[in-house]
């Protein structure tokens, strides 16, 4: 139920009953009372006598609880809508390897906790716009289906990992709009009706929203893999931030599979520890918290200069979505949401405006 433009609660509007039974109560007894006083009265007035020298303070304590509970409850609801209603945060995050996080890989233990406290961290999005490392085109695809399928862009793992289920709902609506800031914006870009949920897209899905009821337009990277454009695209999309829509670029700060593969992919923790990603994520995790707006961008854009950077991405696919939710952040503040040790290489997770 919405009342003044906020939701009322089962309890606030039990209590809201209460009030107005209660007024009726007191107003049909005063009714009966005043006709007592002057002779005419249906109930026996002794009783009726006591009743009334009692009923004014007990009525007025109980009115006072209720309409203190009313008042609680109505308070906790303006809170929740104004929470909700608000400019959401962007977020870049590590989604691992293929469906170990699904699968509970013991090497990616501390992502899974981190993935899982996600939605706990962030107001509850009206959609999620996801930006995907694993889907790649020569212009920005933004997908329109209303009931997205599953690709699983992955192989050699267990059967389960291949009857894995997101069944969100798609956003035809949203991916229009999406479509529409970035045509005003001049960044060419097209709707995909067929493409499914990537596995950069449903693995961390599945662990930061698993009631799979929010609605979920997946897109693409431009295949150039500018920074620039991508960080234009994020810009163009920040409107979405105040409609309730979470932006999430999922990829990784690292990845370098022949690294990862060296340090025992997917055994276990590995006991190595590649120095160029600690000296990229030190420059990394620098640029985006020390930084906003147009100079962060600036530094990002001219990644390829920081330490370690081709040792980290010889190709730069699963870095090119943090300049989405970067651009997408502008002025907001970004704060490191996870860092930790994986595989033997340093790699974090950020958070703007959150």
């Amino acid at each position: 139920m919405t009342h003044a433009g906020y939701r009322i609660t089962g309890h606030s509007f039990l209590s809201l009953t209460i009030i107005y039974a209660s007024i009726i109560v007191n107003a049909y007894i005063e009714f009966i009372y005043r006709l007592h006083r002057i002779g005419v009265s249906p109930l026996c007035p002794s009783l009726l006598d006591k009743y009334y020298a009692i009923r004014i303070p007990i009525l007025c304590n109980i009115l006072y609880f209720v309409l203190a509970l009313f008042l609680a409850q109505m308070g906790v609801a303006m809170a929740q809508q104004c929470n909700t209603s608000g400019r959401m945060p962007t977020i870049f995050l590590p989604h691992g390897g293929g469906p170990m996080p699904i699968l509970g890989a013991p090497s990616h233990k501390s992502l899974i906790k981190y993935l899982t406290g996600i939605s706990k961290s962030v107001p509850k999005p009206t959609a999620i716009l996801a930006v995907t490392a694993h889907w790649e085109a020569d212009r920005v695809m933004v997908s329109t289906a209303e009931k997205p399928t599953m690709l699983y862009d992955y192989y050699g793992f267990p059967s389960e990992a291949y009857e894995l289920q997101y069944q969100a709902p798609g956003s035809p609506t949203l991916a229009q709009r999406a479509l529409s800031l970035l045509e005003a914006a001049g960044i060419p870009a097209a709707a995909d009706s067929k493409r499914g949920f990537d596995h950069g897209t449903f693995v961390p899905l599945m662990l930061a929203f698993p009631d799979a009821t929010t609605p979920v337009v997946q897109m693409s990277l431009h295949k150039s893999m500018d920074p620039r454009l991508h960080l234009s695209v994020g810009a163009a999309l920040a409107p979405l931030r105040d409609e309730g829509v979470l932006i999430v670029s999922s990829g990784m700060s690292f990845h370098n599979m022949g690294v990862f593969h060296t340090n025992g992919f997917g055994m276990g923790p590995s006991p190595r520890k590649y120095k160029p990603s600690e000296d990229f994520d030190s420059w990394l995790q620098q640029t985006v918290t020390g930084s906003v707006g147009a100079q962060r961008s600036e530094l990002l854009a001219a990644w390829t200069e920081s330490p370690g950077a081709r040792e980290c991405h010889p190709r730069e696919e699963h870095l090119i979505p943090l300049m989405v939710a970067a651009g997408a952040a502008g002025e907001d503040a970004g704060r490191t949401d996870y860092s930790d040790w994986f595989i033997g290489t340093k790699v974090s997770g950020f958070m703007f405006g959150g």
